[in-house]
């Protein structure tokens, strides 16, 4: 059971630094003048 919890933990741990991530891009991209 416990190791079912620390699998999701995981999963939602990347989920979020792949998001932010994404985000940091977006940022950037958002910063670079066309």
């Amino acid at each position: 059971m416990e190791r079912i919890i620390i699998l999701g933990l995981k999963n939602d741990f990347s989920r979020v630094k792949i998001g932010f991530l994404g985000l940091r891009n977006g940022f950037a991209a958002l910063k670079v003048p066309f």
